[in-house]
């Protein structure tokens, strides 16, 4: 394996792949901020939407509390992963 490595960076070969590399990282990087800036005109359009027909309050309320369930999931997903990720560990690796 070192040998097919040296032999890569003999021939110029990790250039080209560190050239690939830098130009895909910047192509997604692009891509995701036009995706960022593509759902943060959702989040608005639907909340117009939503003023037009509940009213802003409602409309500010409804959306707070969406954003507020989604960041909910989001840490208790991450927690039982964690804590289901040390019970592994501890299960295959007691001291």
């Amino acid at each position: 394996m070192l040998a097919s490595l040296l032999a890569a960076f003999a021939s110029g070969e990790t250039l080209y792949i560190f050239k690939r590399l830098k130009r895909d990282v910047v192509a997604y990087a692009a891509a995701g901020i036009f995706a960022a800036v593509a759902a943060g005109f959702l989040v608005a359009a639907g909340y117009m939407a939503t003023a037009d027909a509940l009213g802003p309050i409602w409309a500010a309320l409804i959306f707070a509390g969406g954003f507020l369930l989604i960041a909910v999931i989001i840490v208790t997903i991450f927690f039982f992963g964690i804590s289901c990720n040390k019970r592994v560990i501890n299960f295959f690796f007691t001291c």
